[in-house]
């Protein structure tokens, strides 16, 4: 009986271990020719053109003026619920850094204009705190101009098709983040902006 209980022990002990060297790693690989992200060929670049009217505000956006500031680029669908719950986060941090050389650009790639719309409405009535710490941009909005090109929440309105882009003070390109930020993907924005 007794060796029964300590091979059970030593079995529920050592499962996760096995199960944990059999689970591909979450660290990022190196991705061969055929599976690699085609947006990974703008790190170290300077970021395309981004030009448009902030949603709410009727104020031009001019993504080459952020220069001397540290931009969080998301390109973001509003009709995916996912993606709207995700936006709390980086509202809140982003609001955490009012006053410092930081901007979170929200990039709405809907088919239409309601669900940004809709959104922005909605934090102005509830009075959000952390509201005017993001642009909302339409990128179908006829000002709108960006040297993007597409982008997988173009077409998927999915949290997978989230894209992120950290840019520098000098308006290059930094990391491309897929979905959301760890806490440590935010560490490295902070090493930017401070």
């Amino acid at each position: 009986m007794r060796l029964k209980k300590l091979a059970t022990l030593l079995f529920s002990a050592l499962l996760p271990c096995v199960l944990l060297a059999q689970t591909p790693s979450l660290k990022p690989s190196t991705q061969t020719a055929k599976n690699a992200d085609p947006l990974a060929a703008w790190l170290g670049k300077p970021a395309p053109e981004l030009r448009g009217t902030v949603q709410g505000a009727n104020q031009s956006y001019n993504l080459a003026q952020q220069k001397g500031r540290v931009t969080l680029l998301a390109f973001w669908a509003f009709d995916c619920g996912t993606c709207v719950s995700r936006l709390t986060e980086l509202r809140a941090n982003a609001a955490g850094w009012t006053g410092k050389p930081f901007d979170l650009t929200v990039v709405a790639t809907d088919a239409t204009a309601d669900a940004i719309q809709s959104y922005v409405n909605v934090l102005k009535m509830t009075g959000a705190s952390d509201a005017k710490a993001v642009r909302f941009l339409w990128r179908k909005d006829q000002q709108h101009k960006d040297g993007f090109g597409t982008l997988p929440s173009d077409t998927l309105a999915s949290v997978s098709a989230l894209r992120l882009f950290l840019i520098d003070k000098e308006g290059v390109i930094q990391k491309i983040y897929k979905e959301s930020l760890t806490p440590k993907d935010w560490d490295d924005v902070a090493e930017l902006v401070f």
